[in-house]
């Protein structure tokens, strides 16, 4: 982790604290030099019971570009997304590391929207 952080952000940690949730993702609040803090998730790909393969580099890059849009169009309620890595150069598994916007949990940036909602920002930013 402090790799994958020295390498992206250009600084060293000084904190790093558990989150619990995360959508199974291992997520971490670190607060590095300078007393930045960001949101480190990192999960393995993996098989489902039905043979389909997940490749979590895949799920991060969506997950940027939906709050990307979410930003865009609603106003600044989703974090930042500052990296997704898929290389495993810098760490053993995949991993985004994003802004932590304090007080605001990361599922409200999803949960909040039904499904109608969810397909109009991405149908709106296909075009």
């Amino acid at each position: 982790m402090e790799k994958a952080i020295r390498h992206h952000i250009g600084k060293g940690i000084t904190e790093k604290v558990r989150l619990t949730g995360g959508y199974d993702f291992e997520t971490w609040l670190l607060t590095l030099s300078g007393n930045e803090k960001v949101v480190f998730r990192t999960q393995r790909d993996f098989v489902t019971g039905g043979g389909k393969e997940i490749v979590i580099a895949d799920v991060l890059e969506r997950e940027k570009f939906f709050y990307e849009n979410v930003n865009s169009k609603i106003g600044h309620i989703c974090p930042d997304v500052f990296v997704v890595d898929g290389t495993r150069e810098h760490y053993e598994n995949s991993f985004s590391i994003m802004e932590y916007i304090e007080g605001t949990p990361l599922n409200l940036c999803i949960d909040d929207f039904d499904e109608r909602e969810k397909n109009s920002i991405w149908i709106s930013s296909m075009r």
